[in-house]
């Protein structure tokens, strides 16, 4: 993982969390005033979500997406979508290396100017500060098992989420393997079956999908490969 890996890969995987947290809270908990913030559980979530959607949209130059639902499970889908529309724009910018382009925002008024850098850096460092809000208010309403949500605790929880490493004394060398794929009768060109579809959130997180629409511009939806700098449709 480089350091875009990271900083997306937290910030979606955190905020999931801390909504994962919430899927047994009554309405009147996730509704419960609070001197802190946006002073309710609902209403920092569904800020966190829509801020992410809007920038991101902004800095895509696409039209701004409607506003959604506000349930938990809402805005996990509304979250999952968000996040992979970021990844999307920023591994793009760090592929051109457009950091300092500047893109429109409209909704300044008026209108201004701001940096594609700057509009990502924007989008993770607003979560990190009302996550903060949130773990506070989870941690108030008694929830058990709030996460920290620093770097270095979901980079350890990533790596045991993809499970274990395995034996380093059985592992081939890399020669051997490419000798032995290339051993292997071509794959057809024309025809095939797919056992098994598996996407990379940008949470980091491996998910199974019963249908996907693939497409050369991205492969699958919200998979890593239509996120990354480089990459070959061919594939």
């Amino acid at each position: 993982m480089d350091l875009l890996d990271r900083l997306l890969g937290h910030d979606a995987w955190t905020t999931r969390q801390l909504l994962l947290r919430c899927e047994k809270l009554t309405d009147a908990e996730l509704d419960r005033d609070f001197d802190l913030g946006l002073r309710t559980l609902r209403k920092t979530f569904q800020h966190i979500v829509r801020n992410m959607e809007v920038w991101t949209d902004l800095m895509a130059g696409a039209p701004l997406r409607a506003d959604g639902a506000a349930t938990v499970a809402a805005l996990l889908a509304r979250l999952d979508r968000a996040a992979a529309d970021l990844a999307k724009v920023a591994y793009d910018v760090a592929r051109k290396g457009t950091w300092d382009k500047a893109f429109l925002d409209t909704l300044d008024r008026p209108p201004a100017e701001k940096t594609l850098g700057g509009g990502i850096v924007h989008v993770l460092t607003h979560s990190m500060h009302h996550r903060a809000q949130a773990i506070h208010i989870l941690r108030r309403l008694g929830v058990q098992g709030v996460p920290e949500g620093d770097v270095l605790s979901w980079e350890q929880q990533a790596a045991e989420d993809y499970g274990p490493r395995g034996d380093a004394s059985r592992h081939r060398p890399l020669a051997d393997l490419r000798a032995g794929l290339a051993a292997l009768p071509p794959a057809p060109s024309d025809h095939g079956r797919v056992h098994l579809i598996v996407r990379r959130r940008a949470d980091g997180v491996r998910e199974t999908l019963d249908h996907v629409v693939l497409s050369p511009e991205e492969g699958v939806p919200g998979d890593r490969w239509g996120r990354r700098p480089s990459r070959k449709p061919e594939a």
